[in-house]
């Protein structure tokens, strides 16, 4: 009896367990706030993301322990590199300007060592026990059905309905539960291709193609309707070129000129609103914002705080280069050396981020973890474009270029805005989608 229950569970609950934390991750994580809190949005998110980290974590061990086949093996490649990665960011902790804030992160700050391993871990568990298409489809699928909540609180807060008083600098009222409107839009860029490729792949679920497709076409208006009014540049710049790419790759591999001129129409479309952004508003400004400047003049404050934000952090890359300051140090290495012109809305706020994805890894984790990433992202792609190739399926075409798509419009948009566990997340997540494809 006790000896068919040991074998029953590493082969059939461990890996559903672990894909369980995964499919809750992407629908409660970016639902997930206190409205009671001071701060209602990240640290509630955090700390139900290392909860199913842990879940996930205690999980696999015993499974790996009792039978190590129930879980897949990572490509060799990647799991060198992410090795990598997480042994820079032990290095970085240990060698930082004040190791038990890197560890744990602090109050300004809470993307500490641990939520920085807790992405990459929590992602390469849920690869280890997708060993089934079905698993990643539930996984894609969860992807889109949990934005359908987000973006309709979203429009709902565009319209002025929302029951609950939110208070934010940014230049949109659209935060959803996101927290902020560029944070939601930038977890939209991430989810918008996933849910495009799902027009070219037809799921079990009894409807006709074209009545699946009319309804994923329905949730991808939802979603760019709310992302056009959070008004968040860097966002919709990530999301043009994530669906461009998404469009560009399937042109390519199916030799289909339409999808090659909706690639060229979307980003002259997008490129052409991009420019519009700076001076034309779709949603009335929150009463912080409004208060304290025009539209026009809030977006060039912007600009030229980013610049300065991105100039001083630049700046301060040289004495510690190759590891870093460790992580959740930025605001405390930045302060002293703060610019006598930050003179915009930052000036009430704290800096806890160089709104560069670059800059963030370079000053967080120097050189070495930058590359470590940057390794870890190559053979991503990599992996992914192989997978793309090597197989005459078209809905697997339609998967691969959506995770290519995704993980680019999360690179692109990075480079302009903070991150946040749930773009993390997700960022992370898509990337072994990705490389399940190519590994399959």
């Amino acid at each position: 009896m006790n000896s068919e229950g040991s074998s029953v569970y590493p082969y059939l609950l461990g890996p559903h367990l672990i894909r369980l934390t995964g499919l809750l991750a992407v629908v409660l994580l970016p639902l997930w706030f206190n409205p009671w809190a001071d701060v209602a949005f990240e640290p509630a998110k955090i700390a139900l993301f290392l909860l199913l980290v842990l879940l996930a974590g205690s999980i696999a061990l015993p499974t790996w322990l009792r039978k190590p086949d129930a879980l897949a093996a990572p490509p060799r490649a990647l799991r060198r590199w992410l090795s990598a990665y997480l042994a820079i960011i032990a290095a970085a902790t240990f060698a930082s300007v004040d190791p038990p804030a890197s560890l744990w992160g602090t109050p300004n700050n809470l993307h500490g060592a641990l939520v920085l391993a807790a992405g990459p871990l929590f992602a390469l568990l849920l690869l280890l026990s997708w060993r089934t298409l079905a698993a990643r489809q539930r996984q894609v699928t969860a992807l889109i059905l949990g934005s359908v909540p987000v973006t309709l609180y979203g429009l709902i807060q565009a319209l002025g309905l929302d029951p609950l008083s939110w208070t934010t600098d940014a230049i949109s009222p659209v935060l959803s539960t996101l927290g902020r409107s560029n944070f939601l839009g930038a977890y939209l860029a991430l989810i918008i291709p996933f849910t495009l490729a799902r027009l070219w792949e037809p799921l079990p679920s009894g409807l006709t193609l074209p009545a699946a497709r009319w309804r994923t076409g329905v949730v991808l208006a939802l979603q760019v309707t709310c992302l056009l009014l959070t008004q968040a540049r860097g966002a919709w710049l990530g999301a043009t070129v994530a669906v461009a790419a998404c469009l560009g790759l399937l042109a390519y591999r199916w030799r289909d000129r339409r999808l090659a001129l909706a690639a060229l129409l979307v980003c002259l479309l997008g490129g052409a609103w991009l420019l519009l952004m700076n001076r034309v508003s779709l949603v009335r400004q929150p009463t912080a914002a409004s208060a304290s400047a025009p539209f026009v003049e809030l977006r060039l404050a912007s600009t030229a705080t980013r610049l300065l934000i991105w100039r001083t952090s630049a700046g301060l890359i040289g004495p510690r280069w190759l590891l870093g300051y460790g992580p959740a140090t930025f605001t405390p290495v930045f302060k002293p050396n703060s610019p006598a012109e930050l003179t915009s809305w930052q000036d009430s706020a704290i800096v806890t981020d160089p709104h560069n994805l670059v800059l963030d890894q370079w000053l967080t984790l120097g050189l070495a973890g930058l590359l470590a990433l940057v390794a870890t992202v190559v053979t991503f792609y990599r992996l992914t474009w192989r997978g793309l190739l090597s197989t005459a399926d078209r809905p697997a075409h339609a998967r691969s270029a959506a995770a290519l798509a995704a993980v680019t419009g999360f690179l692109v948009q990075a480079q302009f805005n903070p991150n946040v566990i749930v773009t993390l997340a997700i960022f992370w997540i898509a990337m072994m989608l990705g490389v399940a494809e190519g590994h399959s």
